[in-house]
């Protein structure tokens, strides 16, 4: 799954520039212009992501219309147990999760709240049953995760309220970037409540997300990429 900008043509004549439509490669897994794509098909790009204002991709997607998803934690995160799984027009368990055009969801499982904004250059999403294509994994769509393959040199922090934290540093040298992220929660208070058993509160006492990548442009078509991410939520039950 990718997509393109229109392309400009230029005639032999000077000063005469024809664009032609935008090619979307999507549930056809064939290049077709975007108004012959039969599936509703939304892409956003890393100005539109930044634009949701999120920290990362979980918080980010979940302000899109048509998806949701399941978690409790503040920025996305995960407790105990749970999984943040995305429903896409409401069918449970049936999103494709697919990073760079290949499947990464682990027994349905994925972490998308452990990758940062910074990171992504666009993301392409499919609404709609996908199984013929893609498999049992995509009856409710797809989402297409696209990372960066240029990245610049950067540095930026930022506070918050509950104690949040944000860091981020990409070094760029020629072919090899590499870049770290930390995003950290402090202290927040009742962050779901269950009657079922008496009255039971759930707090978290901190979250902490790490994300490490390494990215090695090769050349225009092929890049190695390494992402290493790490996530720690504490929390604790009281009455």
């Amino acid at each position: 799954m990718s997509s393109g900008g229109g392309t400009a043509v230029h005639a032999e004549e000077p000063n005469q520039v024809f664009t032609l439509d935008p090619m979307v490669v999507t549930a056809t897994r064939t290049e077709k212009r975007d108004v012959d794509v039969p599936a509703s098909t939304t892409i956003l790009t890393s100005e539109d992501l930044k634009a949701t204002g999120a920290q990362n991709l979980q918080v980010a997607l979940g302000r899109v219309p048509g998806l949701v998803y399941k978690t409790f934690a503040p920025g996305g995160g995960a407790m105990g147990t749970m999984a943040n799984e995305i429903a896409i027009r409401g069918v449970s368990n049936g999103t494709l999760i697919m990073l760079n055009g290949s499947p990464m969801n682990l027994r349905g499982k994925y972490f998308l709240d452990a990758i940062p904004i910074d990171s992504i250059e666009k993301v392409e999403i499919v609404k709609g049953g996908g199984s013929v294509l893609y498999g049992s994994e995509a009856m409710g769509g797809v989402i297409n995760i696209i990372t960066k393959q240029d990245f610049k040199n950067s540095v930026t922090a930022g506070v918050g309220n509950y104690g949040q934290q944000k860091y981020n540093a990409t070094v760029n040298a020629d072919k090899l970037s590499v870049g770290y992220n930390l995003e950290k929660w402090g202290k927040v208070d009742t962050i779901s409540r269950s009657h079922d058993k008496g009255d039971k509160h759930t707090d978290m006492n901190s979250s902490h997300k790490n994300n490490l990548f390494l990215n090695y442009k090769i050349n225009d078509n092929w890049n190695f990429l390494y992402n290493y991410c790490k996530i720690y939520n504490y929390s604790s039950a009281r009455n």
